[in-house]
């Protein structure tokens, strides 16, 4: 069976614009000619742009126009979406994306979420974690039964 799934291309537009305006501030040309490059983004207007950045706005996040003096950038002041993450760990996170994206495909990708959902990570732990108290109660009992005297140097 093969798998198809359609995606909002509005959402998937959005999360982009997310994600560059995380990274840097940047003009609607700038914004424009970034998310032109993307295979799966088509028809990206001004307008378009604008109708995503509200829609950004809507869902929480703080996005200012720097102005003139900046070249008009749009910059996020403050996103909703709160992690207690280091800046190194960021980093592992944001190549991590990147290598995904770079070694997958869309279609992989969707399947490896869905092999991901069916797997039971509880289950998983529990032997893990039975197996691993197994281990440590027969070491204790073989360090109660050994005549310690009796063990040559």
């Amino acid at each position: 069976m093969e798998l198809k799934q359609k995606a909002s291309s509005t959402g998937f537009r959005t999360l982009i614009l997310l994600d560059l305006l995380l990274r840097e501030p940047l003009t609607k040309g700038e914004i424009i000619e970034r998310l032109s490059k993307n295979p799966y983004i088509t028809n990206i207007s001004k307008e378009t742009l604008r109708l995503d950045i509200n829609t950004l706005k809507a869902a929480g996040f703080e996005i200012q126009n720097t102005g003139k003096a900046n070249k008009y950038r749009y910059k996020i002041n403050w996103s909703p979406i709160q992690f207690n993450l280091t800046r190194k760990e960021l980093n592992v996170l944001l190549r991590t994306k990147e290598a995904l994206i770079k070694l997958s495909n869309w279609e992989y990708i969707v399947r490896l979420y869905g092999l991901f959902e069916k797997i039971n990570f509880g289950d998983i732990a529990h032997v893990l974690a039975s197996g691993f108290n197994g281990a440590i109660q027969t070491l204790k009992n073989f360090i109660a039964t050994v005549e310690w005297d009796d063990v040559a140097d």
